[in-house]
């Protein structure tokens, strides 16, 4: 059953990067942010990726316990998605909260990855079979995402983040 819980995990969080990616940027034009304001909402993403992974990894392995800590980033980026998307934010505080959703969410693809090896061993193809749904769900949210958008424009946008 652990390995449906990852397979799981891999589909929301994936889907999350296929909205958040390709979409934050028209979402926030849509909602009268400037071209600066989005490339460093969007730059902040590439940044949390090199300094989150490192610190949640410290922490994994100092405290023995990688499913809490998936536990507690992926909670974190849900709140903070929740603030960042639901409402109206200054621009500054916008970013702040951009910043601290990558910072939650950076290292939960290493740290679900580790321990889905880990669960996997011995079990040639599960792994890959696991992680198959991330792909999935990525591939799924864009193109259905990129449906709604196209036909009713980014209003939905924070539901559909924040669900993911």
């Amino acid at each position: 059953m652990q390995l449906g819980w990852l397979a799981l995990f891999y589909a929301a969080y994936f889907a999350f990067v296929g909205l958040y990616s390709p979409f934050l940027g028209p979402y926030l034009k849509s909602i009268g942010h400037s071209l600066d304001v989005i490339a460093l909402a969007l730059g902040m993403m590439q940044l949390m990726r090199i300094v989150g992974p490192f610190a949640w990894g410290w922490l994994a392995d100092h405290t023995g316990n990688r499913v809490r800590w998936i536990r507690l980033g992926t909670f974190a980026g849900f709140c903070f998605a929740a603030l960042a998307f639901w409402y109206q934010q200054t621009p500054s505080y916008l970013i702040v909260l951009v910043l601290l959703l990558n910072l939650s969410i950076s290292g939960l693809v290493p740290m679900s990855d580790s321990y889905a090896m880990e669960r996997c061993a011995g079990c040639t193809g599960q792994y890959g079979q696991v992680r198959l749904y991330g792909s999935l769900g990525f591939v799924l949210a864009v193109l259905v995402f990129g449906a709604v958008a196209d036909r009713f424009g980014f209003a939905s946008y924070p539901f559909w983040a924040c669900a993911m």
